[in-house]
């Protein structure tokens, strides 16, 4: 893995899912962290497993929200867009198929893409 201690990692969708297991293993490499997620409670359990974290709980889904949480951040060197949108049942059962449900997720992981860019170029 290119070599990433030190680096700053924006996690969204850290507390559960993939989340924890991409921090875990990241955490190996030496990355210091600023989880996020809906879920402050889960997401302090991550962080407490974490050498360096912070946590900014926030909504991506909800207006205003992705904002928030790249002003909360600051610079960053990674972003690691993992949230997801809750969602049971078969993929296939969702009115509008999998295209609705894909569309709602990119759209709620692509809202960080404008606020972080410029936060990111700062790092440089």
């Amino acid at each position: 893995m290119k070599d990433l201690k030190g680096k700053l990692v924006l996690l969204t969708g850290a507390s559960s899912g993939l989340g924890p297991h991409l921090a875990r293993r990241l955490d190996e490499e030496g990355c210091r962290f600023i989880l996020s997620a809906r879920r402050r409670e889960e997401l302090d359990r991550v962080a407490a497993e974490l050498r360096e974290a912070r946590v900014v709980a926030a909504d991506l889904s909800q207006r205003g929200e992705a904002e928030r949480l790249a002003e909360a951040a600051g610079p960053v060197d990674v972003l690691i867009a993992n949230a997801g949108v809750p969602a049971s049942g078969r993929l296939t059962d969702f009115q509008g198929g999998s295209a609705i449900y894909s569309e709602t997720t990119m759209a709620t992981n692509g809202a960080l893409h404008e606020p972080l860019l410029d936060m990111m170029a700062l790092r440089r």
